[in-house]
């Protein structure tokens, strides 16, 4: 027994305008589908541009703060040493300002006992 293939027919029909309507808006729905992602990614590439210009401007007042509080530490320390001499110099000239006391007392009053002898 010989079977033979039937024979095509294109006949135009509710079901296959149907089905022809149907693969457009198929296909056309994908195209748009595409393009809004298209655009989505646009937008994310910019915001991650943005970001990353937003995370080297941290980075940099990062090491700028760092600077900044490297110089504030030897600031401080020399203010302390500057401090630590001026308190020195403050014990220094109190006993100078003693020492002169006692000269002076002693020149002006050369007739007590310890004191220069008069002529």
């Amino acid at each position: 027994m010989h079977v033979t293939a039937p024979r095509f027919e294109w006949k135009w029909t509710a079901g296959n305008l149907l089905s022809l309507l149907n693969l457009f808006v198929l296909v056309a729905g994908g195209v748009w589908y595409a393009s809004a992602i298209d655009s989505r990614l646009g937008y994310s590439e910019t915001a991650i541009d943005t970001i990353q210009a937003d995370i080297r401007r941290l980075e940099t007042t990062g090491r700028t703060l760092d600077n900044h509080e490297l110089r504030l530490t030897r600031v401080e320390d020399q203010t302390e040493s500057a401090s630590q001499a001026m308190r020195a110099v403050e014990a220094t000239m109190s006993k100078m300002a003693t020492d002169v006391a006692v000269i002076r007392d002693r020149v002006e009053n050369p007739r007590q006992p310890g004191g220069p002898s008069s002529p």
